[in-house]
């Protein structure tokens, strides 16, 4: 009799956040995020890349408060493999931290703020409510389908190329300024 033994082996995986401690970035969001991750998930990390203090109440267990981060050494991190952008912001505009991820090609999930869908639409994933469990369970989809995640986040990628570009900002604001010189003359 031959037995045949299959191990499997649960990625790891490290989540993202760029954002300051505020309370409109979602700080408590992300902590009780960060908790749960890391609880549930040990051999996980989470990394919040931004400006001010560490807040309360932040499990110590595979949580890194990194604060500021050069461009290079915060590209280091958003490139590591097995990586999920977070952004447990209640308040944001374009929201430049998401853009970066997406030419990163790194999966994103936010809540669906009206300001993001209306910048990335459906490129990438979304969390319907303000409610820190229903962004983990989201987290733990997008973590079980990773695969199909990391696909959306190259097209993603694309999306963000073709429409907020340099060359494409650029134009769309010389655009805007011909229009009001034009209403300004007549």
């Amino acid at each position: 009799m031959v037995y045949q033994y299959v191990i499997i082996m649960a990625k790891s995986f490290n989540y993202i956040s760029l954002s300051s401690v505020s309370i409109p970035k979602g700080v408590f969001d992300y902590v009780e995020l960060a908790n749960k991750i890391v609880y549930k998930y040990p051999s996980d990390k989470f990394y919040w890349i931004g400006t001010g203090d560490i807040p309360k109440g932040l499990d110590g267990r595979n949580v890194c408060f990194t604060g500021f981060l050069n461009e290079k050494e915060k590209k280091r991190m958003l490139t590591k493999s097995n990586t999920i952008f977070l952004n447990c912001s209640h308040f944001e505009g374009f929201s430049v931290p998401i853009a970066e991820a997406c030419l990163l090609k790194v999966p994103v999930l936010c809540y669906k703020l009206p300001e993001l869908y209306a910048t990335y639409g459906p490129h990438i994933n979304y969390v319907n409510c303000y409610n820190s469990n229903e962004f983990f369970k989201c987290l733990e989809l997008l973590r079980k389908n990773f695969v199909i995640y990391k696909e959306k986040a190259v097209l993603a990628r694309r999306f963000v190329i073709e429409n907020y570009s340099a060359h494409k900002f650029t134009s769309k604001f010389m655009n805007s300024l011909e229009v009001l010189n034009e209403r300004r003359i007549k």
